[in-house]
């Protein structure tokens, strides 16, 4: 998962594991694909790191 120069208070050894707190479908790219976006937040934890993933979903 590219952190696109994101940085964290503490190593991160795996960020794509953690709690998802919310989710939207953010209606269609151009090949139909759904657009998802999916947010976990830090908990006020400096050892978590708040996260949004974007993603596109061909169904």
């Amino acid at each position: 998962c590219p952190s696109l120069g994101a940085t964290a208070h503490q190593p991160q050894p795996n960020p794509l594991l953690d709690n998802i707190e919310g989710m939207t479908v953010a209606g269609h790219d151009t090949r139909g694909r759904l657009r998802v976006l999916l947010v976990s937040d830090d908990n006020a934890n400096a050892a978590q790191t708040t996260r949004f993933y974007y993603l596109r979903v061909r169904i």
